[in-house]
């Protein structure tokens, strides 16, 4: 039989001070259960924020002293495209990509967050990823974002504002 891969959920994984230990999967094989490696912390950051795991999000966000404002690859389509690949993007523009308003509220009130950081070759700010995404929570998520200082008249590497990025995907979404 083919071998067993195993997949930890972050809201389900062990706490960040637990250390990791190879386990034995059924079939024999052995499989690590446990937090990342540190260099892997930004992204179980961009994860948690990802599927709005705001009590993970905090516990390792916090337990490691990490830069909220830090960019870190991220598998993702563009926005505006159908290419998936990866991309730049700091917890806050996928907290705002994602209509994770739990960790989203968290961010825009900690300091050291910037609401209008771009990043990635798009140059996109959280408020771009916002309109742009489409989920249920993204007025709200835009809402809070613009409360929070994020500035409509940024542009990113097109030369489009948040605005401008509304109306192109809500046209394509009309097609």
């Amino acid at each position: 039989s083919a071998p067993e891969e195993a997949a930890i959920s972050p809201s389900t994984s062990p706490s960040p001070s637990s250390s990791p230990s190879p386990t034995p999967s059924p079939s024999g094989m052995m499989m690590r259960i446990g937090p990342l490696p540190d260099e892997d912390s930004c992204f179980t950051l961009l994860e948690l924020a990802a599927c709005d795991d705001l009590l993970g999000f905090v516990k390792h966000a916090e337990g490691r002293s990490l830069n909220l404002d830090t960019c870190r690859p991220w598998y993702s389509r563009q926005y505006g495209s159908n290419k998936m690949g990866m991309v730049d993007r700091t917890p806050l523009m996928i907290a705002a990509h994602h209509g994770s308003l739990k960790v989203l509220d968290y961010m825009v009130k900690k300091q050291g967050v910037s609401m209008n950081k771009a990043c990635g070759s798009d140059q996109s700010t959280a408020l771009h990823l916002a309109v742009a995404s489409g989920s249920e929570n993204s007025i709200e998520i835009v809402n809070l974002l613009v409360k929070h200082g994020a500035d409509l008249s940024l542009t990113d590497a097109q030369g489009l504002t948040p605005f401008d990025v509304f109306l192109k995907t809500s046209k394509k979404k009309k097609h």
